[in-house]
């Protein structure tokens, strides 16, 4: 199987609570790409917030003749929100010929202090749809931002990400033409992806697909594949390479009676911000989105996270190994005075996991005291590192730093193999 390709770079997420889409549920509403939008939508009362004349209910005929643009979106929805100052730019510059009409299901109240109050969407002033129950019935979608784009003439002419929404799209729209633009293709991630919904899989069914690109249609996100009660599959949707290696690496770990956690993480890579963008810079764009699903006949279950790493290797640029190495780490040992214990405190194996999962201790840490009672320390984010080293002497206790061989994640360049 040779890896797939998609250059696009939007986020999309799940529309929680909802899987629109199934004809049972929509009946007549569902319109598809190329319809008349029906008098019946056109005259529809839907309520809106912050609109410029204070009114509280709008038409889509309000804005018949005009390029209509509908913008679904959510509170919680980071990319839909950041998108919207470049959409309304060009909504601005466009303004005699198109709107852009932001849709939510979120109640009146909330999105009325949302759109005064976020950051981003405050500046721009914009006005909201909200309470849908409507729109989302005649244009279904999975993932939002969504976008909906009804010519001029009042015909559909297609569902877009928010990369379609540019000015050369904009002004063939105007022309009543959808070509150059690429609809958006809204995939049920509960299903195999890519996957012919026509084939069924069984207990002995073997699928894995490995898609380089993000995907609008899809989440960015993780899913279990069960069969009864036996995870035979998982799958990974536009995230970048390190996450996708790590859904195999954490199980890998746990399986071998281990915590894995990104101190134990050794990349010998040239660019590593093509691997995990936030490594380099806290804020980082990701560059590069990948979507993998495997699922493994039922009988192989207990080796669906080793077939996974092996998968990853074989498709990706990259290879990532669990090896043994002798690293840096800060290590819990007796001081030299009598060891005490505390009746309320927490277990030092807790103690061990916390300093661990911290991003303020940059260094894995062990317990090599032999120890096994209970610490009364403050460990509460942020953690003061220096005042836990001070806190620990009063149980005849220390943390030095030293070297010791520990289990590792290596991702490395597949051509420095």
């Amino acid at each position: 199987m040779t890896p797939f390709q998609l250059l696009t770079d939007v986020h999309m997420s799940p529309v929680k609570g909802k899987r629109p889409g199934s004809v049972g549920e929509l009946g007549p509403f569902k319109l598809t790409a190329g319809d008349t939008i029906p008098d019946t939508l056109w005259h529809q009362i839907l309520s809106v917030v912050n609109h410029p004349q204070g009114q509280k209910t709008i038409r889509l005929a309000d804005y018949k003749g005009k390029l209509i643009i509908l913008d679904f979106w959510a509170t919680w929805c980071g990319a839909c929100i950041k998108a919207m100052p470049r959409i309304h730019g060009l909504q601005t510059v466009f303004q005699h010929d198109m709107v852009v009409l932001p849709v939510t299901d979120e109640p009146y109240n909330t999105i009325a202090g949302f759109l005064q109050t976020n950051a981003i969407v405050k500046e721009i002033n914009t006005v909201s749809i909200v309470n849908d129950t409507v729109l989302r019935r005649y244009f279904p979608h999975i993932t939002v931002p969504h976008f909906i784009w009804i010519s001029p003439k009042g015909r559909f002419l297609a569902p877009t990400g928010p990369d379609e929404i540019n000015a050369a799209n904009i002004k063939a729209a105007l022309g009543e033409t959808a070509n150059g633009i690429t609809n958006k293709v809204d995939l049920d991630g509960n299903k195999p992806l890519f996957f012919d919904n026509n084939i069924e899989l069984d207990s002995n069914s073997f699928y894995s697909i490995f898609y380089k690109g993000r995907y609008i249609g899809l989440p960015s996100g993780n899913r279990f594949r069960r069969t009864g009660e036996v995870l035979r599959g998982r799958a990974v949707t536009n995230e970048e390479i390190l996450p996708l290696y790590e859904a195999a690496v954490y199980p890998l770990f746990e399986k071998a009676g281990l915590t894995y956690n990104r101190k134990l993480l050794i990349l010998t890579i040239k660019d590593t911000a093509a691997v995990y963008a936030r490594l380099c810079n806290a804020r980082g764009e990701a560059r590069n989105f990948y979507n993998y699903d495997l699922i493994v006949p039922v009988r192989d279950a207990r080796n669906l996270f080793a077939y996974m790493l092996q998968d990853l290797n074989r498709y990706s640029a990259y290879h990532g190994s669990i090896e043994t190495k002798t690293i840096p780490c800060f290590i819990i040992q007796k001081s030299g005075v009598p060891v005490k214990t505390s009746a309320t405190g927490v277990a030092i194996e807790k103690v061990v996991k916390i300093l661990n999962q911290s991003e303020a201790i940059k260094l894995p840490t062990v317990n090599a005291s032999g120890f096994s009672g209970k610490l009364d320390l403050p460990l509460r984010e942020p953690l003061d590192f220096k005042l836990i080293k001070k806190q620990l002497q009063a149980y005849g206790l220390e943390i030095v730093t030293g070297k010791r061989p520990m289990r590792v994640f290596v991702l490395a360049d597949k051509d420095a193999q």
